[in-house]
């Protein structure tokens, strides 16, 4: 489908052509008249044209031509023309454009309304301004859309040139309700306001712009939310744009609540999602059917937004909680971390994290990640080294590239041994056809023997014969290509040589089997990391060596690769300085933070943040729905157990509770709560029940005990034995002797002795 020809209509005069259809960019119109010296550049005709003010036949005839032209080319030129043929000033100009404002075809009432905007502006007797007035307002409903957003622009340029003249007008337009086409106008043109730097300005033009909302029963202003709110003023004034907003939320209009909702867009959702989950929760509470279907259009463009409003009060099973996508909206219990976190992705600073296994380290690490932009990227590329085999050269090229660079070289050296491989292919041919020859002609095997052992010959020389000019092929150490967000790589526990790259040792050092020292040269974890994060949990399992090396390659953000193998051959081998330019998280508890170097950790401490996680948690409304959350995406994660019913999440906010040592908080070491929660499933997936209740919670912790526990369990049960048996013993002496019956001699036998034994032997 082809474009629409009108979109190729220019900005005659600085304001909005038809062709931009985004409001968001339009700027303060400026349409100045150019001088007589100028418009002779147009040619004879266009001066004669614009001198006679006569023709106005002919500028109408123009408009009436101009009205069934689509063409790209020929409609802007068209309009300009247009515009260029009315008189440059004097009554006649201010006369012939309230006749264009009322001509049947729309370029002529399009260049009207982006003319009276100039003169509007410019200082005129009362009479003469209320006239041009007149014809914009009644320009603000045409039915053709390039003539409405004309007159947005020449609202915009009142506004900007005379504000006290635009706030008595808009004032009066307010007292009654406005047509439906000025309140769109009017919307559009607080977009130019945005960029001006007017505070005052700014905020009495949204004023206005909320004065509209209220009187506006029909719903026409519909980009006031989606578009001047969400989109222009999100990007240039958040905090603005979120007062507003819930300014309008908290209305009891639904059509102001409905633009509240339009306003929801993805821009607002990433300067503060705490603050725009609170704002989808208080318009998720209104029942107004157009306010709904305004939240469902949001989700569908910031599908974040769901899953990030409170889960509903009334939820009956997990399986109706909505699930955050991203890992950054999925961390519990840790909201200073996550806005340290959010901050240090934002600025690309180092971050050492300090608490008990299970607080969430491991998850905000790659959520800075998933937080980091992925936009220069690059891809790492290794080539033989120019001065010295065994010193390879290292260069990083866009991502996506890399692989083009292998393609290029591949086609190089298959251009460079064509010819030799046309030379040994008719040689092998040659040989095949004389040995076929002689075997049919002679009918002897030799024949064919011979011409075998020459092919092979041929093959074996061919390995050894190459061309003057040997085109090497470069490795791809580090490919980049595709890549949505920052690259996470977690170098727990990792040697020197993955952490630092490492060479590879060659078996065939000689002979023409050996390997090109770059294709034996391999990345390690801080070269995986460019450009993105690179995590190292358990900080004190690095040696000083290398975690002096690390401080090296933060400092340089290059740092060379070589073997580091001993009794390798890739000793030998040392590469370039390689790019290496990520951002480092550490973690651990504060014994590893003890047995960090000391340069290290000031390098941390001067370049980044040192955040110590909570371990335990208020209990208020918030973390017990964060604690909901949790449980339904553990269940998600998990992906086998069913989900939970009300009664069994209730249960584990209380195990929560209980396992934090403290009556009103709640632990945060989730990790070994999710154990809870899967062993929970497991019960009831073994009961084939289709939800999780509540008793299986409760038999799941008799499953959940750590060893420490179970150890200490069985130690007592032996004690309890005997304390038991102590106290029936002291019941027995209160009671007294006890009875017994007198036995019968047939009841009783008597051992016999040992004479008497032997004489039975």
């Amino acid at each position: 489908m082809g474009a629409d020809p009108r979109d190729a209509v220019p900005r005659g005069c600085g304001g909005r052509g038809p062709g931009d259809r985004d409001p968001s960019r339009l700027p303060a119109p400026r349409c100045a008249r150019p001088s007589p010296a100028a418009s002779t550049r147009g040619g004879v005709g266009a001066v004669a044209l614009e001198g006679a003010v006569v023709f106005r036949p002919l500028l109408f005839a123009v408009a009436a031509a101009l009205d069934g032209v689509r063409h790209p080319a020929i409609l802007p030129f068209g309009l300009q023309r247009l515009e260029r043929l009315v008189p440059s000033g004097g009554p006649e100009r201010l006369s012939i454009l309230q006749e264009l404002a009322t001509r049947p075809h729309w370029p002529a009432r399009y260049v009207a309304a982006r003319l009276i905007g100039t003169e509007s502006a410019a200082t005129l007797a009362d009479d003469t301004f209320a006239d041009l007035w007149a014809a914009l307002i009644a320009l603000a409903d045409d039915p053709e859309r390039f003539v409405r957003e004309a007159v947005a622009a020449s609202f915009a340029e009142l506004w900007v040139r005379d504000p006290e003249r635009a706030d008595r007008e808009w004032a009066a337009l307010l007292a009654d309700p406005p047509q439906v086409g000025l309140r769109r106008a009017a919307v559009l043109a607080i977009v130019p306001l945005l960029g001006q730097g007017n505070e005052a300005r700014l905020k009495a033009a949204l004023a206005w712009l909320t004065q509209a909302l209220w009187v506006d029963r029909t719903g026409a202003s519909r980009q006031a939310g989606a578009l001047v709110v969400g989109r222009a003023l999100a990007a240039d004034r958040p905090d603005l744009a979120f007062a507003l907003t819930e300014q309008w939320a908290a209305s009891d209009q639904p059509t102001v609540q409905w633009h509240a909702a339009r306003a929801l867009t993805p821009q607002l959702l990433d300067q503060d999602p705490d603050r725009a989950r609170r704002l989808y929760g208080l318009l998720q509470r209104q029942t107004d059917p157009r306010v709904q279907r305004a939240l469902r259009g949001a989700i569908k463009r910031a599908p974040d937004l769901a899953s990030l409003a409170e889960p509903p009060e009334d939820y009956e099973t997990t399986a109706d909680i909505p699930l955050p996508t991203r890992l950054v909206d999925q961390v519990i219990g840790q909201d200073q971390a996550v806005e340290i976190v959010r901050l240090a992705a934002q600025q690309k600073r180092f971050v050492l994290m300090v608490g008990e296994p299970g607080t969430g380290k491991s998850m905000l690490a790659a959520a800075m990640a998933e937080l980091m932009p992925a936009v220069s990227l690059d891809d790492l590329v290794v080539e033989p080294g120019t001065e010295a085999r065994i010193s390879p050269v290292v260069r990083a090229v866009r991502a996506g590239e890399g692989e083009q660079v292998l393609a290029q070289a591949r086609a190089r050296r298959a251009q460079a041994n064509s010819g030799i491989n046309f030379l040994f292919g008719f040689a092998m041919l040659a040989a095949a056809i004389i040995s076929g020859y002689f075997t049919l002609t002679q009918r002897s095997a030799l024949a064919v023997l011979v011409g075998v052992i020459s092919v092979i010959v041929l093959l074996v020389l061919r390995r050894f014969v190459q061309a003057t000019t040997r085109v090497p092929i470069p490795k791809l150490l580090v490919n980049r290509e595709g890549l949505t967000h920052a690259p996470f790589v977690d170098a727990t526990g990792f040697h020197a040589g993955a952490l630092l790259g490492d060479v590879r040792h060659d078996p065939f050092q000689s002979g023409g089997y050996e390997t090109p020292p770059h294709e034996l040269v391999e990345a390690g974890a801080i070269h995986l990391a460019h450009k993105g994060v690179l995590f190292i949990d358990e900080v004190s399992t690095l040696s000083v060596e290398s975690q002096q090396s690390l401080l090296t390659a933060i400092q340089e953000k290059r740092f060379p690769i070589s073997g580091r193998t001993l009794g390798s051959s890739g000793t030998m081998i040392r590469s370039t300085p390689a790019p290496c330019d990520f951002v480092m998280v550490l973690a651990g508890n504060m014994q590893d933070v003890e047995k960090m170097h000391p340069a290290l950790r000031s390098r941390i401490r001067g370049y980044g943040y040192e955040l110590y996680l909570q371990e335990t948690m208020p209990d208020t409304p918030h973390t017990r729905t964060q604690l909901v959350r949790f449980v339904a995406q553990e269940i998600a994660r998990d992906g086998t157990i069913p989900a939970f019913r009300r009664e069994a999440v209730e249960a584990i906010i209380e195990e929560a509770r209980l396992r934090s040592g403290h009556p009103h908080h709640f632990t945060v070491r989730l990790r070994e709560l999710g154990g809870l929660v899967r062993a929970a499933g497991d019960l009831a997936s073994v009961d084939g029940t289709a939800l999780v209740e509540a008793r299986h919670v409760i038999a799941a912790r008799e499953n959940t005990h750590t060893l420490e526990e179970q150890i200490a369990h069985r130690s007592e049960a032996p004690r309890e034995q005997s304390l038991a048996s102590q106290g029936r013993d002291v019941q027995r002496q209160a009671d007294g002797p006890a009875t017994l019956p007198p036995a019968s001699s047939s009841d009783v036998e008597l051992p016999a002795s040992p004479r008497r034994q032997g004489v039975r032997r």
